[in-house]
C-alpha cells in the first residue's frame, strides 16, 4: 500500500511539474540551435546552455593564453636571430628559437588555435541554423491549444469558478506611482473591475471606468423583457420592504 501512495505521489508531482510547449520560440544562439519555448525548461536544456558558455569562456582564455605564447616565442626568435648576427662565429650557434626550431615550437600551437577556430565556426552555424518544418508545425500547434485552453479557463472563470488566475488577478493592482494618487474610493472601484463577470455590479462599474466590454448589452437582459418591467419593479419593492422591516426588528 505505501508503494501504490509513493508510486501515485511521484506521478502527481510529475504531472505538476511536466513541459509543456508555450508556443514561443527560442531562437538559435552559439549555445543551442533552434528550440520551442518550453515551461518550465527541461533542466538538461538549461545544463547544456550553462555548460557550452562556460566551455566558451575556458576556450577564450586558452586561445588568449596560446596566442601570446606565440607571441613570446617570436620575441624570442627575434631576439635570438639578433645574437647570431652579432655572434663572431655564426655557425657555431645552436638556434633554440629561431630557424627550423621556430616552427616546431609554433606548430602544436597553431594547431591548437585552429582547434579552436574551428570550434566558434560550429557555434556559428548553430546560431544561423534554420527551424525545421516539423518543429514549426509542433510549434503552431501548441500556440493553437494554449489559446484553446485559455479560451475555456475563462469560461470556467464566468460560470464563477475561482482559478488561480482569478487570485492573481484580484491580488494585481496598477502601478505604485499610479496608485500613490489613487483615492480609497478609486482603490475599491479599480479592486471591483478586476474581477471577470461583464453584468452586474462589477459591469457597472467597468462601464463607468470606461472598460471595453466582450458584450456591451449584457446588462440589458439583466432588466427583464420591457412587458415585465412593471412586475420586476413590484417584485424589488416589496423585498425592499420586507428587507427594511426585518432591518427594523433587529435593531427593536
Amino acid at each position: 500500500m505505501r508503494t501504490l501512495v509513493y508510486e501515485d505521489m511521484v506521478w502527481r508531482h510529475k504531472l505538476r511539474n511536466r513541459t509543456i510547449l508555450t508556443g514561443g520560440l527560442m531562437r538559435p544562439t552559439l549555445y543551442h540551435g533552434p528550440l520551442p519555448r518550453m515551461k518550465p525548461q527541461p533542466i538538461h536544456v538549461t545544463g547544456m546552455i550553462v555548460s557550452r558558455k562556460k566551455a566558451r569562456e575556458k576556450r577564450m582564455e586558452r586561445q588568449r593564453k596560446l596566442l601570446e605564447n606565440i607571441n613570446a616565442l617570436q620575441i624570442e626568435r627575434d631576439f635570438e636571430a639578433g645574437l647570431i648576427a652579432e655572434s663572431p662565429n655564426p655557425a657555431g650557434f645552436e638556434p633554440v628559437f629561431s630557424g627550423k626550431a621556430h616552427r616546431e615550437w609554433v606548430s602544436p600551437i597553431e594547431d591548437r588555435l585552429a582547434e579552436i577556430q574551428e570550434s566558434y565556426a560550429l557555434e556559428q552555424e548553430r546560431s544561423q541554423r534554420p527551424f525545421p518544418q516539423e518543429m514549426l508545425d509542433q510549434i503552431v500547434r501548441a500556440r493553437t491549444e494554449r489559446i484553446a485552453n485559455k479560451t475555456r479557463e475563462r469560461q470556467r472563470e464566468r460560470r464563477g469558478e475561482v482559478l488561480k488566475r482569478t487570485i492573481e488577478r484580484k491580488n494585481q493592482g496598477p502601478p505604485a506611482h499610479v496608485l500613490a494618487k489613487m483615492t480609497r474610493a478609486e482603490r475599491r472601484l479599480d479592486w471591483i473591475s478586476r474581477g471577470v463577470s461583464e453584468v452586474g455590479y462589477v459591469g457597472q462599474v467597468k462601464r463607468k471606468l470606461g472598460f471595453k466590454l466582450r458584450e456591451p448589452d449584457a446588462l440589458k437582459r439583466e432588466e427583464g423583457r420591457e412587458s415585465e418591467r412593471g412586475r420586476m419593479d413590484e417584485v424589488s419593492k416589496e423585498i425592499s420592504e420586507e428587507n427594511e422591516r426585518r432591518r427594523r426588528e433587529v435593531e427593536g
